[in-house]
């Protein structure tokens, strides 16, 4: 009976703090692979114990520190180096190939899985071997344990900053870096009690507040990625509805209402021989002789003259009118795309700035491009603005 108390004492923190970041999570990761995170942070605990022994023999001949150096080097080299270094390794493994790993707060909830399952074993360890296991169970729960949360959040924070957002050196430093930092701290001042015990008294209260500032820090990485991926669910549930709602030039128009416009590719003679401009001559008022702007219930932008940069001003003068005259709605055919014989990926960036014309109607096709290369835009913006606010 009291093996399985020491258990579940030993399992119940980090149980508790998975359970807090689990629900904070925007969009739930599989279950399985939050097991194979818990999973590595177990798998590295034994492994990282003798690496930590082999140090601990090569620094103080396998007796214990006597000075404040001496516990802070402990505190850096022996426990807090090696043992943040096994978990960004372990974390590594688990996301490089990662399908699921999408999403901002997803580098710190498998980075928090690898640190709890690390701490849950370290803990089972400490309780079953100390002589009086429930003072030590709960100074665990309220020092020890969430330490190791907190250092994962911060590892997991700058993991998803360096893997989305800044892929620069000093970014991948801060992965290790700053949990190494936090973990040492933590650990020297928990320490400096072997050297004296006013001194160690003192550093309690130091670390209290240590710990304290630590997860206030950790709660902001935390709150800071959350609202990064609503933003990010937010913008895409918008692209989607706005995509579904999306209105595309027809294939083959046979008839218009009144305040409806056909935009058809025309030469600057005028001369409607063929194609879309025979129909605009035949059914929509196009007028033989005129090849450019408004005439009837049709519209010509000439694409017979040259290159594309000589369309180009053309397709500029249309939005400008268009805009201009929100009475009318357009639909514009491909144009440039049948005699002319320009591709659609050179035509549709031409109505980049149409994007935001609601009586301007395109193509599907022409649709597709413009709104990629929308996104792209709207993605480097990103990135840069990132950038300056991480």
């Amino acid at each position: 009976m009291n093996s399985i108390l020491i258990l579940l004492s030993a399992l119940l923190p980090p149980a508790l703090l998975f359970l807090y970041i689990w629900k904070k999570d925007p969009q739930k990761e599989p279950t399985s692979w939050l097991v194979k995170a818990f999973l590595w942070g177990v798998a590295i605990c034994i492994p990282v114990a003798f690496i930590e022994m082999g140090i601990k023999t090569a620094l103080f001949g396998g007796g214990a520190p006597s000075t404040l150096f001496g516990t802070t080097a402990m505190a850096f080299f022996v426990a807090a180096l090696p043992e943040e270094v096994a978990k960004l390794l372990a974390l590594w493994l688990l996301l490089r190939k990662n399908p699921f790993f999408d999403e901002h707060f997803d580098g710190i909830v498998y980075a928090v899985c690898v640190g709890l399952g690390f701490a849950a074993i370290e803990n089972i360890f400490y309780l079953f071997g100390a002589d009086n296991w429930f003072p030590v169970a709960i100074g665990r729960s309220l020092l020890a344990v969430p330490g190791h949360y907190a250092f994962a959040v911060l590892m997991g924070y700058f993991y998803s900053v360096y893997h989305f957002v800044d892929h620069s050196p000093k970014t991948a430093a801060y992965i290790l870096l700053v949990p190494v930092l936090a973990h040492g701290i933590y650990d020297a001042l928990a320490m400096s009690g072997m050297v004296n015990e006013y001194v160690g008294a003192i550093a309690v209260l130091v670390l209290i507040y240590f710990c304290i500032k630590m997860h206030k820090r950790a709660y902001r990485k935390v709150v800071a990625l959350i609202e990064k991926d609503y933003e990010r669910i937010n913008e895409s549930e918008k692209l989607k509805i706005a995509m579904d709602e999306r209105e595309y030039t027809p294939e083959w128009i046979s008839e218009l209402k009144k305040n409806e416009i056909f935009v058809f590719g025309s030469n600057l003679a005028g001369a409607h021989g063929g194609g879309a401009a025979l129909l605009a001559y035949r059914k929509f008022g196009a007028v033989w002789g005129q090849g450019v702007g408004l005439q009837g219930q049709s519209y010509g932008i000439p694409t017979m003259q040259g290159g594309v940069e000589t369309i180009k001003p053309y397709v500029d003068e249309f939005i400008r009118f268009a805009k201009q005259h929100p009475e009318y709605k357009f639909f514009v055919t491909k144009i440039g795309c049948g005699i002319a014989g320009f591709t659609e990926e050179e035509i549709a960036p031409l109505f980049y700035h149409a994007i935001d014309c609601k009586n301007v109607v395109l193509p599907k096709e022409f649709d597709d491009i413009v709104q990629n290369i929308h996104n792209r835009f709207i993605e480097s913006f990103d990135r840069d603005a990132d950038r300056t606010s991480w």
